[in-house]
C-alpha cells in the first residue's frame, strides 16, 4: 500500500511541471518499428545454447514486425474514434536500417553494411510491406517519426566484432546484436544505444549517423520527421542543434534521460537529465506520462493501471502521452503475449474514449504543433 502510495504521488509530481491545455489529448508513442532483434524461437533457443551469450526478456519476444502483425494492431486503433471521427493512432518511431549480417560476416568483421528496414522485410519475411505502411498512413493510424538510423551503437559493436569480443560474432551469424555482455567500452552491456557517444569525436561520428537518418526518413516517407527518441534514452545534448538544423521541433522521451558524460576512471558514465513537457533553450520536449507495457508483467491489469494514468494527465491538464513499445505487438516467436497485448489496448482506448468522449487521439508531430501554436 505505501509503495502504490508513493508511485501516485510520484506520478503527481511528474505531471506538474510544463505546457498544459485545456483539451484533452492522447498521443501513443511506440517505439522500434523496423529493427530486427531476435529473428524466431529457434534462434533465440541456438543463441541461449551459445557460450558468452546472454539474452533478456526483451529478446525473448521482440522480433521484426510482420504484416499480419501491423494488421491486427490497425483493427484495434480502427475500432474507436475521437471527438472528430479520428481514430486512434500511432506515433510509430522507426528504425530506418539493420545490418546486413551476412555482408558483414563475408567481409570478415571489417566493414559495416547496412540495408533498409523494407529490405529487412524481404530477407526475413519475403513479403513488401511498404503499401501497406502507405496503406496504415492514409488510413490515419500509422504516423512514422524518427527513431535511428539503426538501433546499434555501429562503431562500438564493429570493433568488438573486429577483436572477436566474446560471443559477438557467433551471434552476428544469428543476425543478432542485442545481447548483454561486457563491450569494448568500460560502462556499456549492449549495444542498442546508438547515440551513446565514448568521446568527443564520438559525439561528432553520432551527429553525422542522425543527420543521415533524417535524411534517409525523408526520402522513405516524403516528410521530414517533427520529433525524435533517442534508443534507450541516451542521447548527447551538445546534438540538440543537429536536430534542431535538420528540421526536427521537439525530442519524445521520459521524464528522466541519460546524458553521457567523459569517461572517469575508465568507466563510462552518464548523467541523468529531468525533463518537463515543454520547451528548453533549442527543442521542444514530450513528456511521456502513461506507460502501457503488458509485455513486462502479464499478471498486472494494465488497462486500469494506464487508465488512472490517464485520469492523472488530464487532471493536471496535461496531454496523455502513452508509451509502448512494439515488443507488445509482435508474435514472431509467442503469439499469446501479443494477442493479449492488444485485448488490452482494446480495452484502454475504448475506455478513454467512453470516459472523456471529448477526447482528441494525435500523434507527436501534431502535439508539437498545438504546444507552439
Amino acid at each position: 500500500m505505501l509503495s502504490a502510495l508513493k508511485n501516485r504521488a510520484a506520478e503527481h509530481l511528474h505531471n506538474a511541471p510544463g505546457w498544459r491545455t485545456n483539451e484533452r489529448i492522447v498521443v501513443i508513442e511506440s517505439d522500434d518499428w523496423g529493427a530486427v532483434r531476435t529473428e524466431d524461437r529457434d534462434t533465440l533457443q541456438a543463441l541461449q545454447r551459445i557460450e558468452g551469450i546472454e539474452t533478456s526478456l526483451f529478446d525473448s519476444l521482440d522480433c521484426l514486425e510482420s504484416g499480419d502483425d501491423l494488421a491486427c494492431l490497425a483493427e484495434v486503433l480502427q475500432s474507436v474514434a475521437d471527438r472528430d471521427g479520428r481514430p486512434a493512432r500511432f506515433t510509430a518511431n522507426t528504425v530506418m536500417g539493420n545490418p546486413d549480417f551476412a555482408a558483414i560476416v563475408e567481409n570478415g568483421f571489417e566493414r559495416f553494411k547496412g540495408e533498409s528496414f523494407f529490405e529487412s522485410y524481404q530477407r526475413y519475411q519475403g513479403a513488401d510491406l511498404a503499401p501497406l505502411w502507405r496503406s496504415l498512413m492514409d488510413e490515419g493510424v500509422w504516423n512514422p517519426q524518427f527513431h535511428a538510423d539503426y538501433h546499434l551503437d555501429t562503431e562500438r559493436w564493429m570493433a568488438d566484432l573486429r577483436a572477436a569480443v566474446a560471443g559477438t560474432r557467433d551471434a552476428c551469424r544469428y543476425h543478432f546484436y542485442s545481447q548483454k555482455q561486457t563491450t569494448g567500452c568500460a560502462g556499456k552491456r549492449h549495444y542498442l544505444a546508438a547515440f551513446h557517444a565514448e568521446s568527443g569525436t564520438d559525439v561528432t561520428l553520432k551527429g553525422g549517423r542522425v543527420v543521415a537518418g533524417l535524411k534517409r526518413f525523408n526520402e522513405t516517407f516524403g516528410f521530414n520527421s517533427k520529433t525524435f527518441i533517442p534508443c534507450n534514452y541516451i542521447w548527447a545534448n551538445d546534438l540538440d542543434s543537429v536536430l534542431k538544423d535538420a528540421g526536427v521541433a521537439a525530442r519524445q522521451g521520459n521524464r528522466v534521460g541519460l546524458q553521457p558524460s567523459p569517461e572517469v576512471s575508465g568507466a563510462l558514465t552518464s548523467q541523468r537529465r529531468y525533463w518537463r513537457a515543454g520547451s528548453n533553450r533549442k527543442l521542444g520536449q514530450l513528456v511521456r506520462n502513461v506507460m502501457f507495457e503488458p509485455y513486462s508483467d502479464g499478471r498486472e491489469n494494465w488497462t486500469a493501471r494506464a487508465l488512472a494514468q490517464v485520469h492523472r494527465a488530464f487532471w493536471w491538464r496535461k496531454p496523455a502521452v502513452i508509451a509502448t513499445h512494439r515488443i507488445n505487438y509482435v508474435a514472431g516467436i509467442d503469439a499469446a503475449p501479443r494477442d493479449r497485448s492488444l485485448r488490452q489496448l482494446n480495452s484502454l482506448l475504448s475506455g478513454i474514449v467512453r470516459r472523456w468522449p471529448d477526447v482528441q487521439f494525435l500523434s507527436s508531430d501534431e502535439l508539437v504543433d498545438r504546444m507552439t501554436a
